[in-house]
């Protein structure tokens, strides 16, 4: 029963980031192929005093590398928090000024 409502509140995770991200990428027709590419880049999440910030590589497609950034901008707008210590968790690119 427990795994049931761990893969019910994993889909519905997904599903949320699913509409995060059609609102950042225009082409229907790969959406979930890059937010897959995205997901499974090679990243570091390093833990501060105030905040968690999750660094990703960059993709190499431009195209893809935007919508990369537009999606860590609308998530970064939401300024999500772990419940457990109180952090924001913070999203950027690796090697981006931002």
């Amino acid at each position: 029963m427990f795994l049931d409502v761990l893969r019910i509140v994993l889909h519905n995770a997904e599903e949320m980031l699913l509409d995060v991200f059609k609102r950042c990428y225009s082409d229907p027709r790969d959406i979930w192929k890059v937010l897959r590419e995205i997901a499974t880049q090679d990243g570091t999440v390093t833990e501060y005093r105030d905040r968690i910030v999750v660094e990703l590589t960059a993709l190499p497609i431009p195209a893809h590398r935007r919508a990369t950034e537009n999606l860590f901008y609308e998530l970064n707008a939401d300024r999500h928090t772990m419940e457990s210590n109180n952090k924001t968790i913070y999203f950027k690119i690796k090697n981006s000024p931002s």
